[in-house]
């Protein structure tokens, strides 16, 4: 009985409707949202927090392109423009070049001072297409590496290295005595009658 009682109290209780009766006034955004004829027109699912109405959206995304794209189109104006209007600016930008140039060249003759007699050729070595991309340092390196200007000029025969160092005075020291009649005793009999020894 006590499941009587209370389904008998649900349908005493007054039903409360928690939906607002009031109308609102419709807005200029919810006509254009709602279609021409007042039909609604079928829109994506919006996502839960997402306040802006989908035309909104549209609207300010193209805007935003559109935007850009101007500003591209500025951009690429200002870098095609060339701002060597006047023959001032061409003279000091050949100015600065032939200085640079100047600096340059006397840098790496200080460092390189094998290349004062060779520098037309070097210019010549770094024109050449498979040089022109080096620094110019690099590319003197190589130059003198090709050209083989780095390595010293020898005079005469080079001295000995290794081994004992002969006597200068041309007499034969006690152990080369005693090694040449141990070993060769023919040479030391030559030597001993010719009085060398």
């Amino acid at each position: 009985m006590m499941a009587l009682n209370s389904f008998n109290m649900v349908e005493t209780q007054p039903v409360v409707n928690l939906e607002d009766s009031t109308i609102l006034p419709i807005s200029e955004d919810d006509k254009l949202a709602s279609g021409v004829n007042g039909q609604e027109e079928p829109q994506a699912s919006v996502q839960a927090g997402d306040k802006t109405p989908p035309n909104l959206l549209l609207k300010s995304l193209q805007d935003e392109r559109e935007k850009v794209r101007q500003l591209e189109e500025e951009l690429n104006s200002l870098k095609s423009s060339n701002f060597s209007e006047t023959p001032e600016i061409d003279a000091l930008r050949a100015t600065i070049d032939s200085i640079q140039n100047k600096l340059m060249k006397t840098e790496i003759l200080e460092t390189y001072p094998v290349l004062k007699d060779k520098w037309q050729e070097f210019e010549e070595f770094h024109a050449l297409p498979e040089n022109s991309a080096m620094p110019v340092k690099t590319a003197a390196k190589a130059f003198i590496a090709e050209k083989e200007l780095n390595v010293p000029v020898r005079l005469g025969l080079e001295r000995p290295t290794s081994g004992r160092a002969m006597p200068t005075d041309g007499k034969m020291t006690p152990e080369d005595i005693a090694d040449m009649r141990k070993n060769n005793f023919r040479k030391y009999q030559e030597l001993l009658k010719t009085g060398k020894i």
